[in-house]
């Protein structure tokens, strides 16, 4: 599953709400984030339900995520 920018929530959540036992085999995240931005104070409440992404990660097999430490609005640590 490839994934960009609000996507990366969106589909960490669809991949909790699945029954259990659930393996993905693989997750690319691109410039994914999973905790509030500043520069984008209205997304606050969809993102402030947040997802387990340390229980995520045992059911996805292969994780990769690309982000740039240097971009305008998500900073490096804010990034799943």
């Amino acid at each position: 599953m490839l994934v960009h920018s609000l996507g990366a929530i969106t589909a960490l959540r669809v991949l909790a709400a699945l029954p259990e036992p659930c393996q993905l085999g693989g997750l690319v995240l691109v410039a994914g984030f999973v905790e509030p931005l500043d520069a984008l104070p209205q997304l606050d409440r969809y993102l402030s339900a947040g997802v387990d992404v340390e229980r995520l990660a045992g059911n996805i097999r292969k994780r990769t995520a690309f982000r740039s430490g240097n971009g305008p609005v998500c900073a490096a640590n804010s990034v799943g």
